[in-house]
């Protein structure tokens, strides 16, 4: 396709539009009845299956037959109509298909030639006189031809053959139809020979050319090669044509000869001969490509002549040669198809723009509406326009008239056809183009740069520096394009080698050819298939320059991109006193290394130039302004809901972005895929619109997008414009029904401009009449009299568009003769649409229609027409009623059929998008209802098609299986079929759930199965298949959520659960949709974590849950294909227990939530805003402002429009909820001083600091600033306010000097102090703001309740205050509150006293424990009507939600009090946390938050991790759960109407959703640390995992992931730094708050202790365990160096054997060697790293030496190498150094080494944290194998070990939180693990089996190493324990136990040991300590002498 039309198209051009492409194969078969049948039927048999699948698996084709030869009935031939639609069919293969449209099968057959259906009733008169004139007589033509005079002109019309031969038909009396139908072929022999014996003698005379009288001659077969092949420009790519000759046919078998050769009168009809002859020998040889044309010779055999068995091995090589022709075409076609962005996006906006043309040209009228959509494209509103109205009141046609004249009214004119296309059509310039390439079509097709071969391509070096200047004075720069609005672009210049006579020859070094840059260059074009074709060559020379959205030019430089700029405009100056230029085109090679070259400009050229060109763009300029610029608008056109790329939201948005960037010359890949950020991208690509290029945006029925997130679906939509953009968007309105109009009124609320809706409503009587009179007249049709009688009856009726429609398509079918009964209109739509199926039905036979339609209207998304033809075909019912006469070659639905059908329903049914596929549903929502009433009026027929597309789309049927059937009677008698039995393969394909290429991979997945099975199984009430097959099937659920959004999956469990009863099978479907849900964070990104997941979640549930259990049983079978990591124990939470839902998305802490006012939504903020669902835990909506720091609070507006938040670094900014746009601001506060809070109004935002408050409009802008001094207060500061609007409200202060701050409440409005009052410690108000609870004395137990006195313009009267006081008096008060309002979040306040001086302040003041009150009180302000009494001191005061309770926080709990008659001044009800738990105030007047549950049940409050749960009534704690493992940081009570939820959220960056009704249900705990696990050891004999938390050292069983216990000396203060494990398991040894213990794990006992502080690292030394060493550091006081201490010490005696003591630069691990006999450690010597060697066995220094570090890099540490006792490797970043420590000599150097190596020794890994993980041999340091490639993953840290066996490579990436594992073997990745939580320690068992992860958190999880490939894995799995829960009844998880306690505690020090000492230990203790004769050791108190045994 030329660049120009492409580029039109891209502009929205609808003038000369080409024709769009497909996604379907569509071939029409031509051949005469009888001839080819055999050739037919095996292509029907074997090839069409073939070729179906072919297309469908390799290039998602849909491969369409259509035969108008195979399965015709008799009704087919009656009205005549069969050429026609032949012909309407042909048409639309070449328009639909994908390369091959046509094949012909020519014999020696001429075949059926008919008489014309319709003649001009003027030529039939003249042939009728030219007949009369012979004498002839013509009656039979007067009879069978009647003259239509509603057709214009005239036209005679064929009358079918049942109205004369009333028993053509009649198949129930077969004597009488036989009669008729030998007298219909008598009639129409004697007719053909009158009509031809007519224009025979017309041509004679001269009165009618060849081609008008060779109509009467010509057969139906002629008919079709002429449409189909001799007319066809490309006959190459689109057409096959194979002649078949028989030699020898028997003409003395006149009926088997007849059915090869014309026979008339049993003699050879000689003209029908020549006639074939002509078209077969002549016309189509010399107009068809060799290639694609084959002839076969054969010769007759036998009595049948042709036959399967007689002529094998023709049949053979023919459907050989048609299935290699069928691929090579079809290959071709899609190697011709641009599947690039551009490519796609070029189709999708064809479609639309005929789409709009189609509309045009049946407009009429509305000049009104047209009139005011023209007013505002060219006005100034900066909102968008609405069309809405009820369903087809004719918004479409409407929006699409407004589109097409949009140029118009811009006043441009439309270009020619010369302009808009190249001087050869497309059409041939495309055939010119595909006769380069080879001509098999083997080779590739060349490619889009090969178009531009003719163009010189030239390249310039990097090392060019010649100045832009000079390039643009010697023309060879082209700037006449190049955008100049912004710096920030990148853009390249094109180079010409072609130089005008005048211009200077570049030289050598400004130009160069460099072939390694050209092939760089090529690749990195090859492969950026995402930018868009114009961005990659340009027509004009210019290059995209890249413009970054979120960047702003710089003043103060100039950059590459405004020199560029400048060049542009000089460049464009000066061509008005130059001649024009041509273009040229250039590769893109030569636009790259342009860009390089002008991105290496020095920046001091720059700036001279800078000055040069503006003082030359100055003097040009003065020459420019006269001449007007030339306006582009670009037209952006979407209907929604007719493609495949406007079905759905996120396609759509992505087609707009991808044609907006393509015109403002942006990359295509910057745009987002994430629905989220692309709303955003593409409302800020709206920005780019100028006034050269303005943007109209036509969007017809938004409504019907699908897959939105939420149900304001329409936030996509911006709602208020950039300059330059208009949007005209339509939507349904019907105030009737709700649902429907439920998009237009949220319309309404979000664009303010209400002038901009404009209801479409009926077009009236008038408009009505004269569009159907118009319709008729460009049809050339008219009615009769009466005829228009009836019409303008039911007009009066309605006359919406859709009704004229309906009306038209029947009246256009009316003849001048039709009967009167004949002519009957209904009076409305469905009554019209009901109508219309009736007729269809009677026409076609009401099985098939009925059954078609049927299954049209109960699929979910629609049907292609392959799958409806499929469905048929498998349907009994159908196939019985259209074969009953006749039996079929296969057994499927003739195509033909279904044609008929659709092309009586024009334009009902549309094809759109659906999972992938284009499918035809209702266009209309009317045609669908009436569908549903007239065909699923009963269950039955509603179950019977949901089953059958179910049993389709589940592929019962497919892959040849046959399906049985039973003949019907007819066939029976008629045939003598011996039995009523049959079979037959109905060759439909399988429907697995993904396609695979041949070696496996995974090509792309069946959404259509996704998308329709559930559904049907559903609907069809098939529940077992449903739970066999989907909700319940391990490969169903991994499958879809691999190729679907999880919601899309949820669907499926949430639509049976509301059609499923049994409540057993509900609480299964729950829990699994529930364990998905809580797992959706993860799944949604890792689908092949789905059966770790279920598996975490599920294991406690699966007793006594069969569905569940099979889940899980499929879950660890098959599992590990995806992911071979399965866990052994339940290690997350359980769904159905009181967590509802866990909504993770947020990368910091969650230190803001807020929900919106319909409590649908939840609003957080960390670093951005995310949006979730309530009901559904989707991620509704996500906004990243890319601001630097964390958001610190959030505030809603009332209306929820706008979010508000600050950030720790002091900036804040407004959010705009409907439309994703930010207002980001400054502090406006001075320097030194931070944001405080924010509070956010419907119009205003009020923002304060400690000394200053600002209020804002939405617009960012300050409306007013106000100063603290204005309180006259001194030393005082702002803690928190209280907002009423945005002059009114309340003000809390504090003086920052006082220990405990004493507050001042200020009632503030319109700029006057009001009221005052001053407390302490704690506050709270109620919603009205006009009852303020506070504490009353300096220790905050005592809180009054006062109420606000009715001064000035306040709410409450006198006389309700007097009623209130007295009824406090008399403790007879009932305080009811609204609505609730937590204030908790906003930042506190401090009081201080007002001065004195103000007189303008109305204060009460209530002094501490004193009943008297000040001289000065005032009860003009405030007054005090009531006392509570606290037991402790109040930390915060805060309301619950219903306001009936005042709840109090203290230190040690918290307190209730009833505010429900009789008030009390004790509190109702005390809720006491635990003993070791306490609250504490984070800031001033806030700290942990209660809030009671529904009908006052329980009081629930977030303390640290913990929600504590206390019973109302008695308040007593009754339950704790363990909600997050970080700090809860924000808690909220929602429980008001069905909800009964605590909402948390947590520094661990979730927020929780708690269902307080499902709080005691069973919760399955997990056991854990409270605080994260810091290492791991594990014991080699026993399954026990050691782990060491800050607090504790615990035991773990490792196939059951049980915490068996804790151990820690001193429980309350312990820090525990270090454990490890005997591999006898009977002894751990661990560092503790600086001593050294030993454990008896069996009695859970210390049995050696001694002090060792600051002890860095702790290893079991000896293949016996029978040491370990403990290694400290400390540091120096007099020299400040940093020394270590080495003590080996013996287990379990702990006597200690050696110490070493050494000076250190930095601690390093001590390692020791591989044979356990040498410690090797990084000491200090001078300052210089040294490398020291000690025997393990006694301490004694064995060498030193100093290692070579070139550069003077930091050794990061030392690595013994295995199976080489001696080898040490000196580790540095990324480069290992390996070393002999006995020769002190250096061995080898390994770069590009992680110091990772196996335990053999053989290999190594390479993990640098930029990304990738290589396998490395470390005998050379080479690369074996590449596990990641080094793609860009972000600079994080990553954890790399191999498994103890050596067989596996673990690889944690901390930045994705995932663990992946690959088989060193092969290299193959057979895990991909993501983890809920960071890690924090990893290790694996011995045998490799297990893999053992501890995480932040304080969870360890036991991971099963299930690689496929090992054999026994199954045995394995069902044999943990966790398994045999499952499987084994009975079974019970023994626990691991321990000793009965006894005294094993030592004395000194090891009372143990010396009961045990024996004096072989005595003897090698001796022998160890020999060298240190004499030496005394001092341990603790005790002091020995050494002896030496000799």
């Amino acid at each position: 396709m030329d660049d120009k039309v492409v580029d039109r198209i891209f502009s929205g051009g609808l003038d000369h539009l080409p024709q769009v492409s497909s996604k379907i194969v569509r071939i029409f078969t031509s051949s005469t009845f009888t001839d080819t049948l055999l050739e037919r039927n095996t292509l029907m048999a074997e090839v069409y299956p073939k070729l179906k699948e072919y297309c469908r698996e390799k290039h998602g084709l849909e491969f369409q037959i259509v035969d108008m030869r195979w399965g015709v009935r008799d009704e087919a031939t009656d009205d005549h109509l069969t050429t026609d639609l032949c012909m309407r069919e042909i048409e639309n293969c070449q328009r639909l298909s994908m390369g091959p449209n046509f094949i012909s099968f020519l014999g020696q057959k001429y075949g059926y030639r008919p008489i014309p259906t319709r003649i001009l009733t003027s030529e039939l008169l003249l042939m009728r006189e030219g007949l009369v004139g012979i004498g002839v007589d013509t009656s039979l033509l007067d009879t069978w031809y009647k003259p239509d005079y509603n057709a214009v002109p005239p036209v005679s019309i064929l009358q079918s053959i049942s109205s004369i031969l009333v028993n053509f038909n009649n198949k129930r009396q077969p004597k009488l139809q036989q009669q008729d139908q030998a007298t219909w072929w008598e009639t129409l022999e004697k007719m053909q020979k009158l009509l031809r014996k007519a224009a025979s003698t017309l041509y004679a005379e001269g009165k009618m050319d060849d081609e008008a009288m060779h109509n009467y001659f010509m057969s139906v077969t002629e008919r079709e090669v002429i449409n189909g092949l001799l007319n066809v420009k490309n006959t190459k790519n689109h057409c096959l044509s194979y002649v078949r000759i028989i030699n020898n046919i028997n003409l003395q078998n006149v009926r088997k000869a007849g059915l090869y050769i014309d026979i008339l009168n049993r003699q050879v009809d000689t003209e029908a001969v020549r006639l074939m002859a002509n078209l077969r020998d002549e016309r189509v040889p010399n107009r068809i490509e060799l290639t694609n044309y084959k002839k076969y010779t054969i010769d007759w055999i036998g009595r049948d002549g042709l036959a399967a068995d007689t002529h094998e091995e023709y049949i053979q090589d023919f459907i050989t040669h048609f299935y290699k022709s069928m691929i090579r075409l079809i290959d071709r076609a899609m190697r011709k198809e641009d599947s690039s962005p551009q490519g796609q996006i070029v189709t999708e906006i064809l479609q639309h723009l005929h789409a709009c043309n189609n509309s045009v040209r049946v407009f009429h009228g509305r000049e009104d509406i047209v009139e005011r959509v023209k007013c505002y494209v060219i006005g100034s509103s900066a909102f968008p326009l609405v069309l809405y109205g009820s369903g087809g009141c004719g918004k479409t046609s409407l929006l699409a008239k407004s589109a097409s004249l949009i140029f118009d009214w811009l006043g441009i004119q439309k270009p020619s056809r010369r302009e808009s296309y190249p001087s050869v059509p497309v059409e041939e310039d495309q055939h010119q183009e595909e006769e380069k390439s080879d001509f098999e079509g083997d080779k590739d097709v060349t490619t889009a740069n090969q178009s531009f071969a003719s163009d010189s391509q030239v390249t310039i070096g990097e090392e060019d520096r010649k100045s832009t200047t000079e390039l643009i004075s010697n023309d060879v720069i082209d700037t006449s394009e190049i955008d100049s609005r912004d710096d920030s672009l990148a853009p390249t210049i094109l180079l010409s080698s072609k130089k005008k006579k005048n211009n200077k020859k570049p030289s050598s070094k400004s130009v160069r050819t460099d072939s390694q840059a050209t092939t760089q260059s090529n690749r990195s074009f090859e492969s950026n298939s995402s930018l868009p074709r114009r961005t990659r060559v340009l027509r004009r020379g210019t290059q995209v320059p890249t413009k970054q959205i979120s960047s702003e030019p710089k003043p103060d430089k100039l950059g590459v991109g405004q020199k560029l700029s400048l060049a542009g405009q000089l460049s464009k100056a000066s061509e008005d006193v130059k001649q024009p230029r041509k273009r040229v085109r250039f590769s893109h090679q030569a636009q790259m290394i342009s860009l390089q070259y002008l991105q290496k400009v020095r920046s001091d050229s720059v700036e001279k130039e800078k000055l040069e060109m503006m003082a030359r763009i100055q003097q040009a300029e003065a020459k420019k302004d006269d001449q007007p610029k030339q306006i582009k608008p670009l037209l952006l056109l979407r209907f929604c809901g007719t493609t495949p790329d406007s079905s759905a939201l996120a396609p759509m948005l992505t087609s707009l972005c991808q044609q907006i960037s393509y015109n403002y010359l942006l990359p295509f890949e910057n745009i987002p895929t994430d629905l989220v950020p692309l709303t955003a991208y593409f409302k800020q690509l709206l920005t780019f619109a100028t006034p050269e290029m303005p943007m109209y945006i036509f969007l017809d029925s938004v409504d019907q997008l699908g897959n939105s997130q939420d149900s304001n679906k329409l936030t996509w939509l911006p709602t208020k414009l950039p300059e330059n953009v208009k949007v005209v968007a339509s939507c349904s309105y019907e105030p009737a029904k709700l649902e429907l109009s439920r998009d237009y009124q949220f319309l309404r609320r979000i664009i303010d401009a209400q002038d901009n809706f404009i209801e479409i409503k009926a077009l009236g009587f008038d408009l009505a009449i004269e569009i159907i009179r118009r319709w008729l007249s460009e049809a050339r049709r008219d009615l009769v009299q009466h005829q228009w009688e009836i019409v303008k009856n039911a007009i009066r009726h309605c006359s919406l568009p859709i009704f004229i429609k309906l009306v038209f398509a029947e009246v256009f079918r009316w003849r001048s003769y039709t009967k009167l009964q004949d002519t009957h209109l209904a009076l409305g739509v469905i009554d019209s649409i009901m109508m219309l199926f009736q007729k269809i039905e009677i026409q076609h036979g009401r099985q098939l229609v009925f059954h078609a339609l049927a299954y049209i209207t109960a699929s979910k998304s629609g049907l292609s027409e392959t799958e409806l033809e499929d469905l048929i075909s498998l349907d009994d019912i159908v196939l019985d009623d259209v074969y009953q006469y006749h039996m079929p070659p296969v057994r499927r639905i003739p195509p033909l059929l279904w044609t008929r059908i659709k092309n009586d329903l024009p334009n009902y049914l549309s094809e759109r998008e659906a999972d992938g596929v284009s499918v035809q549903n209702w266009y209309h929502r009317q045609f669908r209802e009436t569908a549903l009433e007239r065909y699923f009026s009963e269950e039955d027929q509603s179950i019977y098609f949901h089953s059958m597309i179910a049993e389709y789309f589940l592929g019962v049927w497919g892959g040849g299986k046959p399906k049985p059937f039973k003949y019907t009677e007819m066939q029976i008698m008629r045939f003598n079929l011996p039995s009523a039995d049959g079979e037959a393969d109905r060759k439909v394909p399988l429907q697995p759930l993904v396609f695979q290429s041949k070696d496996g991979i995974v090509s792309r997945y069946n959404l259509r199965k996704f998308g329709e099975l559930p559904f049907h199984f559903i609907r069809s009430k098939r529940f077992d298949d449903l739970f066999n097959h989907v909700l319940f099937n391990y490969k169903w659920l991994h499958a879809k959520l691999a190729a679907c959004p999880l919601q899309a999956v949820l669907s499926d469990f949430d639509d049976a659960f509301v059609h499923i009863q049994d409540p057993h099978i509900k609480r299964q479907i729950t829990l699994v949709a529930d364990a998905l849900r809580l797992g959706g964070a993860i799944l949604s990104h890792y689908p092949d974590m789905l059966a770790p997941q279920l598996l975490s979640r599920l294991l406690p549930e699966s007793m006594g849950h069969n569905l569940v259990k099979a889940l899980l049983k499929q879950c660890d079978l098959e599992g590990p294909q995806d992911c071979a990591l399965i866990p052994v124990a339940h290690c997350l939470h359980t769904p159905g227990g009181p967590l509802k839902y866990s909504l993770e998305g947020h990368q910091f802490a969650v230190f803001g939530f807020k929900l919106t006012s319909d409590c649908r939504y939840i609003v957080s903020v960390s670093n951005k805003f995310l949006t979730f669902d309530m009901s559904t835990s989707d991620l509704a909506r996500a906004v990243a402002p890319k601001i630097r720091g964390i958001f610190q609070g959030l505030s809603l507006s009332p209306d929820d429009k706008y979010a508000s938040a600050w950030t720790s670094t002091n900036q804040f900014l407004i959010l705009n909820m409907l439309t994703s746009e930010i207002v980001l601001l400054d502090n406006p506060l001075p320097e030194s001083e931070t944001i405080q809070g924010l509070h956010l109004l419907d119009t205003n935002l009020i923002l304060w600091g400690l000394t200053r408050w600002f209020l804002f409009n939405l617009q960012g802008k300050i409306v007013e600033e106000h100063c603290i001094n204005e309180l006259r207060l001194k030393e005082h500061k702002i803690t928190k306010m209280v907002v009423l609007s945005p002059t009114s409200y309340y003000i809390i202060v504090h003086k920052e000097s006082e220990e405990r701050p004493k507050y001042c409440i200020i009632y503030w409005e319109d700029g006057t102090i009001l009221t005052s009052v001053d407390g302490y410690s704690s506050l709270a108000f109620d919603s009205t703001r006009q009852r303020l609870f506070i504490c009353s004395d300096t220790k905050a137990c005592r809180i009054c309740l006062l109420m606000k006195q009715p001064n000035r313009q306040d709410c409450f009267s006198h006389k309700y205050l007097e009623t209130y006081c007295s009824t406090v008096k008399s403790e007879d008060m009932s305080l009811s509150g609204s609505s609730s309002e937590n204030d908790q979040d906003q930042t506190p306040a401090d009081n201080s006293k007002p001065e004195q001086e103000n007189t303008n302040i109305e204060r009460y003041c209530i002094l501490s424990g004193s009943k008297q009150h000040d001289k000065e009180e005032n009860y003009e302000g405030w007054m005090n009507c009531f006392q509570f009494s606290s037991p402790e001191l109040n930390l915060q005061l805060q309301l619950s939600e219903d306001e009936r309770y005042l709840l109090g926080t203290d230190a040690i709990g918290f307190c209730m009090w009833s505010l429900q008659s009789p008030l009390k001044s004790d509190p109702k009800q005390r809720f006491l946390l635990p003993s070791s738990v306490r609250n504490i105030s984070v800031k001033l007047l806030s700290s942990n938050s209660i809030a009671i549950s529904q009908n006052d049940a329980y009081a629930i409050a977030g303390v640290r991790k913990n929600l504590y749960v206390w019973d109302v009534k008695t308040g007593d704690l009754v339950k704790c759960l363990d909600a997050h493992f970080g700090r809860i940081l924000e808690m909220f009570p929602y429980t008001l109407g069905p909800w009964n939820s605590i909402i948390t959220s947590s520094l661990d960056r979730s927020v929780k959703i708690w269902n307080i009704n499902n709080i005691f249900e069973q919760v399955h705990s997990i056991d854990r640390h409270e605080l994260q696990i810091d290492s791991i050891s594990l014991c080699e004999s026993k399954e026990l995992a050691v782990t060491v938390t800050r607090g504790c050292v615990g035991i773990w069983h490792l196939t059951t992931g049980k915490l068996v216990t804790r151990l820690a000396d001193s429980p309350l203060g312990a820090i525990v730094t270090h454990a490890v494990v005997t591999k006898d398991g009977e002894y751990i040894i661990s560092a503790e708050s600086g001593n050294i213990l030993i454990w008896n794990l069996p009695h859970k006992k210390v049995i050696y202790k001694t002090e060792q502080q600051n002890i860095k690292q702790l290893r079991l030394i000896g293949d016996m365990d029978s040491r370990f060493m403990a290694v400290s550091t400390s540091r120096d006081l007099t020299s400040g160096e940093l020394r270590s201490e080495i003590c080996v010490r013996m287990i379990p005696e702990g006597y200690l054997e050696y110490k070493i003591e050494s000076t250190l630069k930095s601690f390093r691990p001590v390692v020791i060697s591989s044979d356990n006999q040498t410690l090797i450690f990084l000491g200090a010597e001078k300052g210089k790293d040294m490398i020291f060697a000690y025997q393990a066995e006694n301490g004694l220094l064995l060498n030193k030496f100093a290692p070579k570090v070139p550069g003077g890099k930091e050794i990061l540490g030392l690595l013994s190498i295995p199976n080489k006792p001696s080898h040490v490797a000196v580790l540095e970043l990324e480069r290992g150094t390996i070393y002999d420590v006995k020769s002190k000599r250096h061995v080898k150097t390994i770069h590009r080494w992680s110091g990772k190596i196996s335990k053999c020794g053989h290999f190594g890994l390479q993990a640098p944290s930029r990304g990738g993980l290589d396998l490395l041999e470390m005998r050379h340091g080479h690369v074996i194998r590449n596990l990641i490639h080094r793609t860009a993953e972000g600079v994080f840290t990553n954890v790399t070990l191999f498994s103890r066996d050596d067989k596996y490579v673990l690889y944690y990436h901390s930045g994705k939180k995932t663990l992946r594992m690959f088989r060193v073997k092969d290299g193959e990745q057979i895990a991909n693990y993501r983890l809920s939580a960071e890690l924090t320690a990893i290790d694996t068992t011995e045998d490799g089996k297990y893999a053992v992860i501890g995480t932040v958190d304080g969870n360890l999880t036991i991971l099963y190493v299930a690689d496929p490939i090992r054999p026994g894995i199954t045995e394995e799995i069902m044999s943990l324990p966790w398994r045999k829960i499952q499987h084994e009844n009975g079974y019970k998880i023994q626990e691991f136990s321990f000793k009965p306690e006894e005294d094993v505690s030592v004395g000194e020090e090891c009372k143990e040991s010396e009961k045990k000492i024996t004096f072989k230990k005595a003897a090698h203790l001796a022998m160890t300590l020999a060298p240190f004769y004499s030496h005394e050791v001092k341990d603790g108190d005790a002091e020995s002498q050494v002896c030496t045994i000799m």
